[in-house]
């Protein structure tokens, strides 16, 4: 595993952001455990199918097109083993309603609440 400066530093040589310091800062923010959990992308889905007192419409992950597998990067993490479904992995979408709720709008839940709760259960488990 790369270490932040190494990361960094492949970024810089490879002028994926357009100066030194915002690639240091997006980095940074990426690898901070405050804004990014590193849970692999399942344990969303699992945890959202799992909540109590909702009608979920819809409960997915969404991606980047798999065409960023051929990039040398994506290919290099491939061949290292990591999940082509995780690195394309983007973000988590929960779409659901309250159940015995006569409301006709569709609640679009910010589940990052529910889900730390429901993640630290199965993780205890």
């Amino acid at each position: 595993m790369k270490s932040p400066d190494e990361i960094a530093e492949i970024a810089i040589n490879n002028n994926l952001y357009p100066t030194e310091e915002r690639a240091r800062a997006k980095v940074a923010y990426m690898l901070n455990p405050s804004f990014f959990n590193m849970r692999p992308s399942t344990d969303y889905i699992e945890a959202c199918a799992k909540l109590a007192g909702l009608r979920v419409l819809r409960n997915e992950i969404l991606k980047e097109d798999a065409s960023l597998l051929r990039h040398p990067f994506g290919a290099a993490a491939v061949a290292r083993g990591m999940s082509q479904e995780n690195l394309l992995d983007v973000t988590h979408q929960l779409i659901a309603r309250k159940r015995g709720s006569g409301s006709m709008a569709s609640v679009v839940f910010d589940t990052a609440y529910l889900l730390k709760q429901r993640l630290s259960q199965l993780v205890r488990h």
